[in-house]
């Protein structure tokens, strides 16, 4: 299994004071604080705001411990503050604080790190039964222990990409017997790290493939089983379960506040060199490439994206 590593301030010793031009920084995940990082490095004044208590992004919620511990992660954010950078946790880019707001504040240019975290529905019956869960929560809840997994435990992850890889081993790891990852999909089109899927299966997961989910069935409002069918044959399995986690994929969730954007035909923001439609607004990070972008390649855009932000506002001040 592969680990994870940041490190975002890649040279935290003499940075140049901070006298440039103010800089927002949406989201706090890998490619923001990439981005932030590499602008505080060409003396810029960089504040990160977060919609969620804590920061980090997709490395606080989605990435498990396993992967990356979080005090690795902790201790990158707080390296970034000791620079200068301000985070700002629980401050939503929406309608109260929205781009109007950002110019009043006197940000020059806007950088949308904002991620996907908006959960496909689970159009399933019985997905409104207590113990089903999707990816995102499920890894968050039981990565701060939120959500306690025992060894009695039957859980049923279905999916195939890398959060219901992640799912399958944080149940395997925390002690789970049982533990099945169903997919419609054969091994070699899922999207997860090979690396990962080897580390699973080693951990005695049991694989399913070519089984479509159909219900989730319940008893006096607990889930009790999961029923999948063969892809292209009439046959059914039942599988008893505690827990059921549905990984079906995440989409971009458009902020509503006052910021033009342009969707591609998958529904992520449309970039020309990291710009937006909207002048002096840049993205980068799942929210461009989708979601199973790899987080190194999420941290190599944010540092682009960083670049052009700063040719941006070079050329804005020479036509001044």
């Amino acid at each position: 299994m592969s680990f994870l590593t940041v490190n975002f301030l890649k040279n935290a010793v003499d940075l140049p004071p901070i006298n440039k031009e103010k800089v927002a920084c949406i989201g706090s995940g890998p490619a923001s604080l990439a981005c932030a990082a590499t602008l505080r490095t060409k003396g810029y004044d960089v504040s990160v705001f977060e919609a969620l208590p804590k920061a980090g992004g997709s490395l606080t919620y989605i990435v498990p411990e396993y992967k990356l511990p979080q005090h690795e992660i902790d201790e990158q954010i707080a390296l970034l503050e000791k620079s200068g950078i301000k985070i700002s946790v629980n401050t939503p880019f929406c309608t109260t604080f929205n781009a109007k707001k950002l110019g009043k504040m006197g940000f020059q240019a806007v950088f949308l790190g904002m991620g996907l975290w908006e959960e496909k529905k689970i159009n399933l019956g019985g997905a409104d039964l207590n113990g089903v869960f999707n990816a995102s929560s499920f890894l968050a809840l039981t990565k701060f222990n939120a959500l306690t997994l025992c060894e009695n435990d039957s859980v049923i992850i279905a999916g195939s990409d890398r959060c219901a890889i992640y799912c399958a081993t944080v149940c395997a790891l925390k002690g789970v017997k049982d533990v099945y990852l169903i997919s419609k999909d054969p091994l070699s089109d899922f999207s997860a790290d090979k690396e990962d899927i080897a580390f699973a299966q080693s951990l005695g997961i049991s694989f399913l493939y070519g089984f479509s989910a159909k219900k989730i069935i319940g008893k006096e409002g607990n889930v009790t089983a999961f029923r999948a069918r063969k892809n292209n044959e009439d046959g059914e399995l039942e599988i008893n379960a505690t827990k059921v986690v549905c990984s079906f994929g995440r989409i971009f969730a458009k902020p509503n506040a006052g910021c033009a954007l342009m969707l591609s035909k998958n529904k992520l923001i449309e970039t020309q060199n990291f710009a937006t439609l909207k002048a002096g607004y840049f993205a980068a990070g799942s929210a461009v490439r989708g979601q199973d972008s790899p987080i190194d390649q999420s941290i190599d855009d944010g540092e682009k994206a960083a670049e052009q932000i700063d040719l941006y506002l070079l050329n804005k001040k020479n036509h001044f």
